[in-house]
């Protein structure tokens, strides 16, 4: 919105003398105009919300944020499988043409492990100390860069939670909580994406075989199947080092 008008001259004679002078104003400018003059009231004070905003902001800052599902790395370990010499397992058995068809021992379980895992290698250069100085030529330090596929398809990681069971207990009066038992762990769920040749679901299918047989109903050894995987939390170094 504007405001205009016509400011008119007719100090001479004759309409020589006439001159038109147009203005136009816009809303705000005129509102701020009357409001100078004490025609308006004027606008309400504004106090801007410092201090704990700013207090708040640099402790997220100073934490790089809050922990999220997808903001995890993983280094993933096969299964050992299944040994004929420590299996004590028949080889000319029906119990092992089932093991050799679910891909559970050692040699096939390598095998779809190293099919999920495969590497990809790339190179990165680094500057070395001393660039940029007068006399020094630009030195690089190229360096190789290897990342396994099943490590960065993983999409997701919830840490599992940690608490101690406790009970009610009464001596007089209301009764209060009290631990009564041993620290008690969760699940650690992890998800991953499926790659479009399959190779990290049959790798996954080969392990559960590796576990439960479906073809006879039968579990194998504990540390035939068990396996470990380190995580590790993309956060840099700064703010990991002063977290421990």
């Amino acid at each position: 919105m504007a405001l205009g008008g016509v400011a008119a001259n007719t100090g001479g004679v004759g309409d020589a003398s006439r001159q038109d002078i147009r203005f136009h104003i816009d809303k705000k400018r005129a509102q701020d105009l009357l409001r100078a003059k004490g025609l308006l009231p004027p606008l309400p004070v504004t106090v801007p919300a410092r201090g704990e905003i700013d207090a708040i902001r640099s402790a997220v800052a100073q934490g790089e944020g809050f922990t999220m599902p997808v903001n995890f790395e993983i280094e993933f370990y096969p299964p050992t499988g299944l040994d004929n010499a420590t299996g004590r397992i028949n080889p000319g058995g029906l119990d092992n043409r089932t093991h050799l068809m679910n891909q559970s021992h050692k040699l096939r379980m390598n095998g779809a492990w190293r099919k999920a895992a495969d590497v990809g290698k790339s190179s990165w250069t680094q500057r070395k100390p001393g660039l940029g100085e007068k006399g020094k030529p630009e030195t690089y330090d190229p360096r190789p860069r290897a990342v396994s596929k099943i490590n960065i398809y993983c999409s997701k990681v919830s840490i599992p939670d940690r608490s101690i069971p406790q009970g009610l207990y009464r001596h007089y009066g209301s009764s209060f909580a009290y631990p009564n038992s041993a620290m008690t762990y969760g699940t650690l769920t992890t998800t991953f994406y499926c790659d479009a040749t399959m190779t990290i679901k049959k790798f996954f299918d080969a392990w559960q075989h590796l576990i439960y047989n479906p073809m006879t109903g039968n579990f194998n050894y504990y540390n035939e199947y068990t396996s470990k995987f380190d995580i590790f939390t993309r956060s840099s170094i700064k703010a990991a080092a002063k977290a421990g």
